[in-house]
């Protein structure tokens, strides 16, 4: 007797699998065809990226427009220039803090360092602001740049920027020499001491030179 409760109850529970097995199979099948239906008519295509405009306008005028935006790679430039900006904008930055605390250490008259880290993309932009030989090169070629822009000299591991400041007892003047990767590196600042230069020279020549940054966009 209990046998032949047990064998019903497994039968039933399998029916009862087998069915839901079967509804579960119906439903999926259903979603694929309208999936399928809905894309032949180009309602919904799931991961579509379309172009919203403010306005409404033809068939032709919206895919003149995505064509424009999507081809010609207007959006890919107008990136490239935002980047460009907010790089040129954190170097700049950067510089006005350097001049900034080295006036405050020269003034001090004691013997002091200050010690920055960064990653590469900001050392990069960081010289080329700075002018160091070699570093403020403009190439419009792309097949050139990497000749022109040598990432394993420019940037390699560990690159690093040194500002080292000289000053005689009872002196007034104050020079200062700059390290690139440890090695002296000239700046296009007159001085008949080069690679030593006064550190009045430098920091107005710097000023000047954040005063006058051109535009990123070329405006």
């Amino acid at each position: 007797m209990r046998a032949n409760v047990r064998r019903n109850v497994v039968v039933v529970t399998m029916a009862v699998l087998v069915c839901a097995a079967v509804a579960l199979n119906w439903r999926f099948t259903q979603n694929q065809a309208a999936d399928g239906a809905a894309e032949e008519t180009g309602t919904k295509i799931l991961g579509e990226a379309k172009l919203v405009s403010g306005g409404e306008g033809s068939e032709e005028e919206t895919a003149a427009l995505d064509e424009d935006t999507v081809y010609t790679g207007t959006d890919y430039f107008a990136s490239a220039r935002l980047t460009r900006q907010q790089a040129r904008d954190n170097a700049k930055a950067l510089l006005e803090d350097f001049l900034t605390r080295a006036d405050r250490a020269v003034e001090g008259g004691a013997v002091s360092a200050d010690l920055r880290f960064g990653h590469d993309g900001n050392l990069m932009t960081f010289v080329s602001l700075l002018q160091f030989e070699g570093c403020d090169v403009v190439e419009s070629d792309p097949e050139k740049i990497a000749q022109m822009w040598p990432l394993y000299r420019i940037s390699p591991m560990a690159a690093n920027i040194q500002l080292v400041f000289y000053r005689k007892k009872a002196a007034d003047d104050v020079l200062v020499k700059f390290l690139y990767n440890e090695r002296e590196v000239r700046i296009p600042v007159a001085s008949d001491l080069a690679p030593y230069y006064r550190w009045n020279d430098v920091r107005d020549f710097y000023r000047n030179v954040m005063e006058n940054l051109p535009d990123p966009a070329g405006k």
